[in-house]
């Protein structure tokens, strides 16, 4: 008699859902900590939905504008007369139209988009105008073709190759890009009514010049008075006068008098001080105070920072007794002002109502590190505070937002070069001088913490607190003499972004039971396209003794593939959304086979080229099998 054998039933797998919430946690035991929060993580962000993103991109900008935003045009030509190299300007007979040669020769990509050298077509990166159908195109004032059909700038392309002309123009365009002039590392940038100014030193390093941006030349020397080269130049959006017209840029440098800017008279400011090269600039209820070496508070006449300035020195005089960091306008009318070791509060509205308390002996804030998002945030000594939380309290202590980074603040709080308010994304930022920095994003009472690395040191920063479109265009300057404008595109300077993050061991809820561990998928949004650019890595290592608890991988060995880990070995997840190229929700799934007691999951991103879009991970789903228990 035959028997019948019986199949096992396979069971179906158990579901777990955590969000990915909470930035990084260097500090909670392993098997407490959130699932959803980071180990590590480098060039991530917090999204406004919770979840993690890749950073956006910066790039080099001059007056010509955004290499990111470049426009071209694909045209079709009848009879081309002569070759056309890459990077010859050419214009329209007819329309003036002008624009770049981005391919040598006039080409046409026939077949699976290999590029032959038969004439017929061409892509041009637009400089001014639109190029249209009849026309000549000339080079050098000669025709070399006729247009017989111009394609609407950056669409009706054929489609396969879409992407590499708009490279090419972004390349291109970068490629035109130029330093603002001079030497050594910019020494400031500011944005005064949509126009950007910056500061750089000669080349022989004798005087400071200023420049604004050129749409022809990129930047054109501001004619000012001879300025003291070295210096590190600090700036204030301010109206005194009331109406729109007077809005106007003051700033000072430590090497040279204070000044007020309009556009286009610059007026050097004389407050009578002995050494007159004040270090601090602000405004504060209609008085422009400067701040000057050994803790020397000065301010104009009210509503007038060029008038006659009546300097106090003495037992009259707003001093602090120790060096000045930072100040703020703070609610109520009251002004902070932040010094090494102390923290101070200034009441009243001008000269016979100043009342200067002291609110914090036990410790200040370091320059540059003061911003205002809502709350305002500062580096000390300790770490990141939040003022109010202090103000709440009474105690410093109470005001530290950064215990789950301390190591890291530890790690770099000497290091500061500059910070920003990035008013848009609720975030705050500051930054080091070995090109790391460090993101606050707040949620109401929460704030999550992420990092990431530039290879142009941030040296100055240019984000004016004014609620104007000035507030949502963040600037910098740095080394190399190129102004980057942050948050722009999704490349770094044209180079792919590459970007990582490392979540906790998660364990379901069961920390000693094995578990069989079979799919993984995510609750992603993709910003754009439709692929998914993201490669992931289960991790079952948690109980070997050779595995840290939480490993913060050097950004020198993970900036060009995540250094310690083999990336071409990770496996890339099957993305499950839309396929009309514009993003949006879905899921993105992913095997994996492994049995432990709780899975760690790492998520690389490397961008395929400089167009590569971004995704925002929201959630993560577990799908597993417990182990039979053992007798």
């Amino acid at each position: 008699m035959n028997r019948r054998v019986r199949r096992p039933r396979v069971k179906e797998p158990e579901e777990n859902y955590f969000p990915v919430r909470g930035g990084l946690d260097l500090v909670t035991p392993p098997y407490q900590i959130a699932p959803g929060k980071m180990l590590d993580c480098f060039r991530y962000e917090i999204a406004a939905s919770g979840g993690a993103k890749p950073i956006d991109g910066f790039e080099r900008i001059d007056g010509r504008g955004i290499p990111s935003e470049a426009f071209f045009q694909y045209l079709e030509f009848d009879d081309p007369a002569a070759e056309v190299v890459a990077g010859t300007l050419v214009v329209g007979s007819v329309s003036g139209a002008t624009g770049t040669s981005l391919l040598s020769g006039l080409v046409d990509f026939e077949g699976e988009g290999v590029l032959e050298d038969t004439a017929g077509t061409g892509a041009f990166l637009l400089t001014s105008g639109e190029f249209e159908d009849g026309e000549d195109l000339l080079v050098s004032a000669s025709p070399v073709a006729t247009i017989t059909t111009a394609f609407t700038p950056n669409t009706e392309l054929i489609d396969s190759h879409e992407l590499h002309y708009h490279w090419l123009a972004v390349e291109t365009f970068r490629s035109l890009v130029v330093k603002v002039p001079g030497s050594g590392e910019v020494r400031g940038v500011w944005r005064l009514n949509g126009t950007l100014y910056a500061f750089r030193d000669n080349e022989l390093g004798t005087e400071c010049i200023m420049y604004e941006e050129d749409p022809v030349a990129g930047w054109v020397v501001f004619v000012t008075p001879t300025l003291v080269p070295g210096g590190a130049y600090k700036f204030e959006n301010s109206n005194f006068g009331g109406s729109a017209s007077t809005i106007m840029m003051y700033g000072c440098d430590g090497k040279n008098k204070a000044f007020q800017f309009d556009g286009t008279t610059f007026t050097q400011i004389t407050t009578g001080m002995t050494v007159d090269t004040p270090f601090m600039i602000f405004e504060h209820v209609k008085h422009l105070f400067l701040g000057f070496p050994n803790g020397s508070l000065q301010h104009s006449p009210p509503t007038d920072p060029t008038g006659l300035w009546s300097v106090v020195v003495g037992a009259g005089e707003l001093g602090m007794g120790e060096e000045l960091g930072d100040a703020m306008s703070l609610p109520g009318g009251v002004l902070g002002i932040w010094c090494n070791d102390s923290i101070h509060i200034l009441e009243g509205t001008g000269v016979g109502s100043w009342f200067l308390r002291p609110h914090s002996k036990e410790s200040g804030g370091i320059a540059g590190t003061v911003q205002n998002i809502g709350k305002v945030i500062f580096l000390n000594k300790t770490g990141l505070a939040d003022f109010s939380a202090t103000n709440q309290f009474g105690s410093f202590k109470s005001g530290t937002i950064s215990k789950d980074i301390q190591s890291l603040i530890d790690q770099r709080k000497t290091k500061s070069c500059g910070s920003v308010a990035v008013a848009n994304k609720n975030q705050y930022r500051i930054f080091f001088d070995d090109g790391y920095w460090l993101t606050a994003t707040f949620n109401g009472r929460n704030v999550q913490f992420t990092q990431a690395h530039y290879e142009p040191i941030v040296r100055c920063i240019s984000a004016p607190k004014r609620a104007d479109d000035e507030l949502e265009n963040i600037y910098f300057g740095s080394d190399d003499g190129y102004i980057y404008k942050m948050d722009s595109g999704v490349s770094l300077d044209h180079e792919p972004m590459s970007a990582y993050c490392r979540l906790p061991y998660a364990h379901q809820g069961t920390p000693k039971r094995k578990k069989r561990y079979r799919e993984l998928v995510l609750e992603v949004e993709q910003l754009g396209g439709n692929k998914l650019h993201l490669a992931y890595l289960p991790d079952f290592s948690f109980n070997r003794a050779d595995i840290p608890e939480h490993n913060i991988v050097d950004v020198s060995e993970s900036s060009s593939g995540a250094g310690v880990w083999d990336i071409s070995s990770w496996n890339l997840f099957s993305w499950e959304g839309g396929n009309d190229g514009t993003g949006g929700g879905g899921t993105a799934s992913g095997r994996m086979d492994g049995v432990s007691t709780e899975v760690g999951l790492m998520l690389y991103f490397d961008a395929v080229n400089t167009t590569t879009p971004l995704h925002v991970v929201n959630g993560v789903f577990t799908y597993f099998n417990f182990m039979a228990r053992q007798a």
